[in-house]
């Protein structure tokens, strides 16, 4: 395992979405490369990764099967994360992917919903929590982070790591208080088409754009 120490106190996720206007490898290397320039990112920082993969079989799209977790670790990631959510048949499949994170020599992370799924992923061995599913499931896109959530998992045996709707540095500030050891932010660094759509919403009305060239 890579040194984690101070660095992960604050995380970027550079998410790859094929709808977005950026092409897709210009979003993930410019994204490492701004986390690199602002010091969010630093040489020999664990690399906590999950790979995402729609399936019409079923609603679990995040690193669903012990294939998935030992793609991401010989793709070099440090830390796994995967859904750990109690929906059906999912408590077996969590403890089969902490399991298999551990063979691979890399940490379990548990992407969980609520305190339930928290506790059942204390149970099947994994190592880090986090928030990154709260209101996700069977509920509208959440616009506001779960800060409560981030509390209860914090008073628990391990580290947590708090994610969703992370937009602002006060939302990381809180998250920060309420115990969580790492945030993890991402839309808000690495989607401008969805900040512009922030701007233009809270300002109820179109925004003009400036092109500035360089010199």
């Amino acid at each position: 395992m890579k040194d984690q120490g101070d660095a992960l106190h604050y995380l970027l996720a550079a998410h790859v979405d094929s709808a977005s206007p950026v092409s897709l490898h210009e979003q993930l290397t410019d994204a490492l490369r701004a986390g690199l320039q602002s010091g969010v990112l630093k040489p020999g920082t664990a690399i906590p990764a999950e790979r995402k993969r729609p399936d019409p079989a079923t609603p679990i799209i995040i690193t669903a099967k012990p294939d998935d977790v030992r793609a991401l670790a010989d793709a070099g990631a440090d830390i796994i994360a995967f859904d750990a959510t109690l929906r059906p048949g999912r408590m077996a499949a969590t403890e089969a992917l902490a399991n298999t994170a551990h063979e691979a020599g890399c940490l379990a992370m548990a992407d969980l919903a609520s305190m339930e799924d928290a506790l059942a992923a204390m149970d099947a061995g994994v190592d880090i929590l986090g928030t990154t599913l709260s209101d996700y499931v069977g509920g509208p896109v959440p616009e506001e982070p779960d800060i409560s959530l981030v509390a209860r998992c914090a008073a628990l045996a391990l580290p947590v790591f708090a994610e969703g709707p992370y937009r602002t540095p006060d939302d990381v500030r809180a998250a920060r208080s309420a115990g969580a050891a790492a945030v993890v932010v991402g839309s808000a660094i690495t989607r401008p088409e969805l900040v512009t759509g922030w701007f233009v919403a809270g300002m109820g009305g179109p925004l003009y754009l400036e092109w500035i060239a360089p010199p």
